[in-house]
């Protein structure tokens, strides 16, 4: 149906408005980064399906807008570079292709969400089907509160009245404004109150109220099948706040929570645990009691700095979090944009902020640790003066974990070398496999580090990092459980600074051993980790705690790591013939995804273009009664470009289009009295030569349109 320029306008306006509030919501849940550009790219491509005709000048234009949208949205310097798209894609496209990638690169799917907003535009504006874009919208939302927890009420208070607006535009054209203000009025409450209503208690309520019910559901499996197709049967990797129970197999997350630039390669410390249970980790009481607060910039203080050499280091949020990365050393912290407000947990040493809504940027000025083996091996056994309790351990803990500790560090002349005996016991043992994907839970009675020590012997980081401080308590050494971020990985330069990601299956977790005069020392048992070498006074540079690991978790196991050693060591030519192949093959992995990309949006075009051709394929087959679901589908092409009344006869119609189209003539009219007469009784025969009609008329709307 055809519409004047002020209600296309309205139409345009409304729609733009609909996408900008739902794409949003999509895009955070793959977390992937969207700024001003996304609402611009949603404009642009509307005012495309509104206004061009044309799919040859509509189809590069589309593309166009896409790759526009990808180097703003990605370009990390402040201006558009189409380079750095190249290297994110050469970078996550090799990965996936050579096997050292077992999911989905990050890029993927932003792509097929563009995609998706496209079909739908064209939906929108070219077959105007606003309901069952409205639909589609409403329903992915409800998907995306069930299946990842996200809160979709407040959108919703502002989707479902765009929606119900453009429906009255489309139909009815603008409507009275007088009429829209008790519409408006009823929208703003529901809004205000929805916004003030005590949530919490709401939830109690509600809970207590269908407990019984819920039960049920429970015994049935409802629950345990959306939790199963949420999270695919096991957790996601990730840094998260309950570590009361540890346990079970995880799936790597390849979503981006940070980005780091930098020139050295860091760990970052979030939080750290004191009371081990049996079964995971918790907080004392003290570590629970109000923190300190500190106004724009906080100074943290993590182990001994003997350098005078500092390190500036800038750490950018992709979503909002209520916590502060840091690292070994002594550091000043500096929020770089909305003036945040630190607190600072004493016991823990974490930070966090004090407003959180709001996506985050930091500056670390930054001194690091520097110690050498030499040094820590003169301390002496301390513990550190400190109402928390760092030899804690549960009342049940089975006393083969000491024993097997003091096995280890037997002949230890030292504390550094009880605690390096330890580490390298964990790291090396070929009894001990490191695997993400095998772990399992100990059973109801059995201890965590019981269970992973002398049953499954399977485990990751969570398993190998607690296991260390268990056998430590139990020699007295004073140790704690410390979670975060490692490395990440080099995904890009700036400013002669290397930018890393941070993905949430870098969360990670580790030890720290207190040394008196040095404060807590890092230390890794996790076997697919490797210390860096230190650089003071040291001629042996391999076991080295003046750093953490660079190198992220990887789901292999022990095993796998002496098979990659042995292929290391193969003949020098062979690793240069594979050095130059490698090199081909990523000379061409930007062109083959360009191309890949045109071909499927070209492609996806134009078997929507010609869709109405292709049902009349399949419903010709059946004749007359294919012709008479065909016709209405034509008729609403025909709608689109002159309004018709709905009490206007169909053969006037016709002879009215007819007028103004002079190319549709007599086809469109000849096909409409075939129609009426089926319709009202009067029999005649559709014959090859109707069929033809039929499908040229359907050419011809194609072309015109």
């Amino acid at each position: 149906m055809r519409q004047k320029r002020p209600e296309q306008l309205a139409f345009l306006l409304l729609s733009v408005s609909l996408f900008s509030l739902v794409f949003p919501i999509i895009l955070e849940v793959f977390n992937i980064p969207h700024n001003k550009w996304l609402i611009v790219t949603i404009s642009v491509l509307s005012i495309i399906a509104l206004f061009i005709k044309k799919y040859w000048i509509k189809i590069p234009s589309y593309l166009l807008v896409i790759m526009c949208s990808f180097y703003l949205t990605y370009n990390r310097d402040g201006y558009p570079s189409f380079w750095v798209i190249s290297k994110i894609f050469y970078s996550e496209f090799s990965r996936f292709m050579t096997g050292k990638l077992t999911d989905i690169p990050l890029f993927l799917p932003h792509i097929f969400i563009l995609l998706f907003l496209l079909v739908l535009v064209e939906l929108q504006f070219k077959a105007r089907k606003t309901t069952f874009v409205g639909l589609v919208l409403v329903s992915y939302l409800l998907l995306l509160d069930v299946f990842n927890d996200i809160d979709i009420v407040k959108p919703l208070v502002f989707v479902i009245p765009l929606i119900l607006l453009i429906k009255v535009v489309v139909n009815q054209g603008i409507p009275n404004p007088l009429s829209l203000i008790a519409p408006l009025i009823f929208i703003l409450t529901l809004s205000l109150i929805i916004w003030g209503l005590p949530t919490e208690k709401i939830e109690s309520y509600l809970l207590g109220k269908t407990v019984t019910y819920r039960t049920k559901m429970t015994k049935l499996g409802v629950y345990a099948t959306i939790d199963q197709r949420k999270y695919g049967g096991i957790s996601r990797s990730g840094f998260g706040e309950d570590d009361a129970e540890l346990g079970g197999a995880i799936a790597d997350d390849r979503r981006v929570q940070f980005e780091v630039k930098q020139k050295n390669p860091h760990y970052w410390r979030i939080d750290s645990k004191e009371i081990y249970t049996g079964k995971g980790w918790e907080s004392t009481d003290l570590a629970k009691e109000a923190p300190s607060y500190f106004e724009e910039e906080i100074p943290i203080e993590n182990g001994l700095v003997n350098s005078l050499e500092d390190e500036l280091i800038e750490i950018s949020f992709i979503n909002p979090v209520n916590y502060v990365p840091t690292t070994y050393g002594e550091m000043k912290i500096t929020s770089k944009v909305n003036r945040k407000r630190f607190e600072q947990n004493r016991v823990t040493n974490r930070v966090n902020l004090a407003d959180s809504n709001l996506k985050n940027k930091f500056e670390i000025n930054l001194f690091p640790s520097n110690y050498s083996e030499e040094e820590l091996k003169q301390v002496a056994l301390r513990t550190p003066i400190s109402e928390v309790d760092y030899l804690q351990l549960p009342e049940n803990y089975s006393k083969k974990v000491t024993d097997l500790a003091r096995e280890i560090t037997q002949g230890s002349s030292n504390l550094f070398e009880q605690v390096k005996k330890i580490e390298s016991y964990l790291k090396n043992s070929s009894e001990l496999t490191y695997s993400k994907t095998d772990t399992s839970y100990p059973g109801t009675n059995q201890d965590y580090v019981e269970h992973f020590l002398f049953e499954s012997q399977v485990g990751y980081c969570d398993n190998f990092s607690t296991a260390m401080i268990v056998m430590l308590r139990g020699l007295d050494i004073p140790a704690r459980w410390v979670k975060g971020f490692n490395t990440g990985v080099v995904t890009g330069k700036s400013e002669e600074m290397d930018v890393y990601s941070i993905r949430n299956e870098d969360a990670h977790s580790w030890v720290e051993v207190y040394f008196e005069g040095f404060g807590w020392i890092p230390f890794e048992p996790t076997p697919t980790f490797n210390q860096p070498k230190i650089e003071k006074n040291e001629s042996n540079t391999e076991s080295s705690t003046e750093q953490m690991p660079n190198t992220k978790e990887s789901v292999t196991k022990t095993s796998e790591t002496k098979k990659e050693a042995e292929e290391k060591e193969q003949p020098i030519g062979k690793q240069v013939s594979q050095v130059k192949k490698k090199i081909d093959w990523d000379k061409y992995v930007p062109i083959i995804l360009a191309i890949l990309l045109t071909l499927l949006v070209v492609a996806g075009l134009m078997a929507y273009r010609y869709l109405l051709y292709i049902q009349g394929l399949f419903l010709l087959r059946d004749e007359k009664k294919g012709f008479m679901k065909l016709y209405p589908k034509i008729l609403e092409k025909m709608e689109m470009k002159i309004s018709r009344d709905e009490n206007m006869p169909l053969a006037e119609f016709a002879t009215l289009f007819e007028m103004q189209f002079s190319d549709y003539k007599p086809h469109f009219s000849e096909l409409t009295e075939l129609y009426e007469n089926e319709l009202y009784g009067n029999i005649q025969e559709f014959e090859e030569k109707d069929k033809e009609k039929v499908l040229n008329l359907i050419l011809l709307i194609i072309k015109k349109n």
